[in-house]
């Protein structure tokens, strides 16, 4: 295995308090789903031009959650503790665990992935172009008479060998 095959294995995943809000900008960046929450500020805008530069998405905005189920900073209702990645088709669900006590402010998140192998395998497979049944047709004919005649030559030789002796 060389280099390159290993970096088209590897993906990002950032996670972290990034401060911003970044809830829904506008409709056509990729980068951020249509489950945000709260109203986007001057950091949540870096943050999405970031993302877009690198191709990230915001894992937290594509999964849809109860907004008590969404924030991560307790105190002052916001969300800001995010996962980015440049894969989104490995994560399954984004949540925070509100549940334990992490003795700070946030609550912590947790993201689910999976892994696609038939997708992954896919990729790795060469494309072929379609077969043309007239031309294997046409190649077997060729390989055929090819075959037959060495097949006659061998025996004109093993003839004559045998007529010799």
């Amino acid at each position: 295995m060389v280099y390159k095959d290993v970096d088209k294995l590897l993906f990002t995943i950032l996670m972290g308090d990034f401060n911003a809000k970044v809830r829904i900008g506008n409709t056509i960046e990729s980068s951020t789903g249509l489950c945000g929450y709260g109203a986007r500020k001057s950091r949540g805008g870096t943050l999405a031009i970031f993302v877009e530069h690198h191709q990230l998405k915001i894992m937290n905005m594509f999964f849809k959650k109860k907004p008590n189920r969404r924030l991560t900073n307790g105190i002052t209702k916001n969300e800001i503790d995010l996962f980015l990645t440049n894969r989104p088709r490995t994560a399954t669900d984004v949540s925070d665990i509100n549940k334990l006590n992490t003795g700070s402010d946030h609550q912590m998140i947790r993201i689910s992935l999976t892994k696609d192998t038939k997708l992954e395998r896919r990729k790795r497979i060469k494309r072929h172009k379609k077969l043309n049944s007239q031309s294997l047709a046409d190649k077997s004919l060729q390989f055929q008479l090819l075959l037959s005649s060495r097949f006659e030559a061998l025996d004109e030789k093993i003839q004559t060998l045998t007529t010799t002796e």
